[in-house]
């Protein structure tokens, strides 16, 4: 068996951060040059600059736009660039996490959002209010869109009105320009019937611009010969 090329793990530094790592592959140690993808992009970054090897071979307390910050949890001194420094409090996620678990204020929050232990049916109907609509932080207005396969915009759908049920989607919601049309016209739309914009523009969803049509048949036929199958769409009424 033929003898190792290296002898196993190789030492190494970063050209970017100067930390030291180990390679642990011949390939490690002939090809990568930096101890993260972080680092390596920001080497890839350089060398597209053409930047020279002096400022390559600069420490990070000698680089401009380079600020010093402090671990909150463990105190260890690191080296960011200005615009990543603020907010930026943790060396790691291990010392966050950690610090947030000793976070009094952070751990009262999450009691009151989510009690430990096994809800009672009470707690949970007191949970769910709290977090329903806009008291949820992922609250967007109870608008939300869809995306569709092609070149088509997104559809926009809210979330589907009581007395339009039959009209809802599996997750609560209908579209806007269908909800429209069954306000105006006074009833719920089938499933067969179809809804068009005029203006081919499915962001537009001004009532001036839908039209109702009994099946996705007709309607592909109005907009090839829109003079003979008028007579067939059902809102607005064709003219006589």
């Amino acid at each position: 068996m033929p003898a190792a090329k290296y002898d196993y793990p190789v030492a190494k530094t970063c050209p970017i951060c100067y930390a030291e790592w180990e390679a642990q592959t011949s390939k490690e140690v002939e090809e990568k040059a930096t101890c993260s993808r972080e680092c390596a992009n920001a080497l890839r970054a350089w060398e597209q600059r053409g930047v020279s090897k002096d400022r390559e071979s600069k420490p990070p307390e000698e680089r401009d736009g380079m600020v010093q910050v402090d671990c909150l949890k463990c105190g260890a001194e690191r080296w960011e660039r200005k615009d990543r420094a603020e907010g930026n409090n943790f060396c790691s996620r291990e010392c966050y996490q950690k610090w947030r678990k000793e976070d009094l204020d952070m751990t009262e929050h999450l009691r009151e959002i989510a009690p430990m232990g096994e809800l009672s049916e009470e707690a949970l109907q007191r949970l769910s209010e709290r977090m329903a609509g806009e008291n949820n932080p992922s609250w967007k207005g109870g608008v939300t869109y869809k995306r569709r396969k092609g070149n088509y915009k997104r559809e926009k759908l809210v979330r589907c009105p009581e007395e339009y049920s039959g009209m809802e989607r599996a997750n609560g919601y209908v579209p806007v320009h269908r909800l429209k049309v069954a306000k105006a016209i006074g009833r719920e739309l089938s499933s067969t019937e179809v809804v068009h914009h005029k203006d081919h523009d499915n962001h537009n969803n001004d009532i001036e611009n839908l039209e109702l049509w009994p099946n996705n048949r007709v309607h592909k036929l109005a907009e090839a010969n829109r003079e003979k199958y008028l007579s067939e769409r059902l809102w607005p009424e064709p003219p006589e």
